[in-house]
């Protein structure tokens, strides 16, 4: 049930979220606040693209400790997952009025960040302590597999969907998915936490060196997967085809998909480190690369080479962090691990919506991912017991 619910979540990411930045870019010059300001209609659709995913990490930093306390005390996992996928169809309906009532975007980019409150600990929390240490690779390469088997064609689908029958029954794909999560979650059954999360225990976290280079590497992924959700925008605004970019990403995604199986097994049975860092080192050039692509040829070349690199690279990467995650607190460690991403996302989305006021240069923001893919390459197994 927990990777059913996951699936549906990607699929639905791949679908309907892949085309959020494009949606808000062309949005942005229609806002009649952004009009207020003497800005060009490519400033306007960045600033919007900034402000959905700052109101996002800023409601995601508000709530993530008090729900953690919520689901602790009174809801428990299953319900948790039940209000995250309603409050998601609730934030599909916002952006289906969104098209027409622009301020509603606003709305359910707030709304969006309760609902990842509920969900990622939770998700992170479930598998953590359901997946077997010695084969937690295994594990996690069997869900990668089926994440993006399930979201191969999704964004070629969404793509037309959009351009044919346009953005706005394209969010209403998302409610639907979002119903059929909530059937998934009705029938788990997960454990009881044994300990919430408190922000006098976080502070204590932080004062610790281990926990802190943890961290760095939270804000390093952080980073590379903020501007890689920017990617497609970038594409779209050289390619000027959203169906287009949509194809180019189910490619992409078909030939990352046959090796997520195998990499698991080898991540489980291989202990060197190696790999991991020659991969990590490879996607930070990548972003290097990406400052020289000008044609769709090179669009491809970089998607397909970043979506090899990153099944093993991140899938390592997230074996190690769940196996850091071990012990009683594994739900506050995930808690206390999203609080530190929004502090960073804050900031993030906060120089971004500057960069493009002032300067609007994408190389910026691709030096910025590549510090972010190299810091990652900082995390180790090294722990304290929980």
């Amino acid at each position: 049930m927990l990777y059913g619910i996951r699936v549906l979540r990607e699929l639905t990411n791949n679908l309907v979220f892949f085309f959020l930045p494009l949606f808000l870019f062309q949005l942005g010059p229609k806002v009649e606040f952004l009009s207020q300001f003497n800005l060009n209609d490519f400033q306007k659709g960045m600033i919007m693209v900034g402000l959905h995913f700052l109101l996002y990490r800023l409601a995601f930093l508000i709530f993530a400790i008090p729900v953690g306390k919520l689901i602790k005390r009174v809801l428990g996992f299953k319900n948790a997952f039940i209000v995250s996928r309603l409050l998601a169809l609730l934030v599909f309906l916002l952006l289906e009025r969104g098209t027409s009532i622009y301020w509603l975007v606003w709305v359910a980019a707030f709304l969006d960040g309760i609902e990842g409150s509920f969900f990622w600990p939770n998700f992170f929390s479930v598998f953590g302590s359901n997946a077997k240490n010695k084969r937690v690779g295994e594990d996690l390469g069997l869900l990668q597999f089926m994440l993006q088997f399930v979201a191969m064609a999704a964004p070629a689908l969404g793509g037309l969907i959009a351009v044919f029958m346009g953005y706005d029954k394209l969010f209403l794909f998302g409610v639907v998915l979002s119903l059929l999560g909530v059937v998934f979650a009705v029938s788990m059954h997960p454990e009881k936490m044994t300990v919430e999360p408190k922000f006098s225990e976080l502070w204590a976290w932080l004062k610790e060196s281990q926990f802190r280079k943890l961290s760095l590497t939270y804000i390093g992924r952080y980073l590379d997967q903020s501007v890689l959700v920017l990617w497609p925008l970038y594409v779209f605004l050289i390619i000027q085809g959203v169906d287009k970019v949509g194809f180019l990403y189910s490619l992409s995604l078909f030939l990352a998909m046959t090796m997520s199986f195998f990499i698991g097994f080898y991540v489980d049975h291989n202990k060197s480190k190696r790999p991991f860092m020659i991969s990590g080192g490879l996607m930070t050039l990548l972003w290097f690369v990406r400052m020289q692509v000008v044609d769709i040829w090179g669009i491809a070349f970089v998607d397909v080479s970043n979506r090899l690199l990153g099944s093993f690279h991140w899938l390592f990467y997230d074996s190690i962090m769940i196996k850091r995650a071990s012990g009683k607190r594994v739900f506050a460690f995930f808690v206390y691990r999203e609080v530190i991403i929004s502090f960073v996302g804050i900031i993030t989305w906060s120089a971004f919506i500057t960069i493009f006021i002032f300067s609007g240069n994408w190389k910026i923001l691709f030096l910025i991912a590549a510090f972010g893919t190299l810091t990652s390459l900082f995390i180790s197994e090294k722990i304290k017991e929980a």
